[in-house]
């Protein structure tokens, strides 16, 4: 049993690949860092820094979840369509989380920044590019809302002695 959960962790390999090869390896480090990330960091905001627990929660779970199943198309193959689910999710994840706690003052855009270096990693310099580009556009959207008169709402703020704990949780995901 324990063997078969620590190869489920494992990078795959592919012999007639090695550039998939090198690409699953470096997808499989940054699932299980946002994973380990996720579960360890995120719990401990949770119990002891987020107010709104159920909003927090939920995301939590969520993004421990298609962790796992980028983690279960990494190992079937699938890796660049794992990336793409990943950097997916994470694109979802921060304009819900930017939405929620303030728009585009929100610290959850940083997330964009995240996103794009997990890009270059996981998809080479077009995905980087590509990410960048759909990230920049999300903000001018937030700005143009936010200027149209919009009030984002503000579930989950962040007072000042809160950063430290958020800043780990994105270094630790990456």
């Amino acid at each position: 049993m324990l063997k078969k959960v620590v190869d489920f962790f494992k990078a795959p390999i592919f012999p007639e690949d090695e550039e998939k090869t090198r690409r699953a390896h470096a997808l499989n480090a940054l699932q299980l860092n946002m994973g380990s990330a996720v579960l360890v960091l995120g719990t401990m905001g949770v119990l002891f820094i987020f107010a709104e627990k159920l909003v927090t929660s939920t995301i939590l779970v969520v993004g421990f979840l298609i962790t796992l199943i980028g983690i279960f198309m990494n190992r079937r193959g699938q890796v660049q369509a794992s990336g793409i689910f990943m950097l997916g999710f994470l694109w979802v994840m921060t304009v819900v989380m930017a939405t929620i706690s303030g728009g585009i003052r929100s610290l959850d855009i940083i997330f964009f920044v995240s996103g794009t270096a997990i890009a270059g990693i996981v998809l080479g310099a077009r995905g980087a590019l590509f990410y960048a580009g759909w990230s920049l556009l999300t903000g001018l959207g937030f700005i143009m809302v936010g200027n149209a008169g919009f009030e984002f709402p503000q579930l989950l703020p962040f007072h000042p002695s809160r950063h430290g704990s958020f800043f780990l949780l994105i270094l630790f995901s990456q």
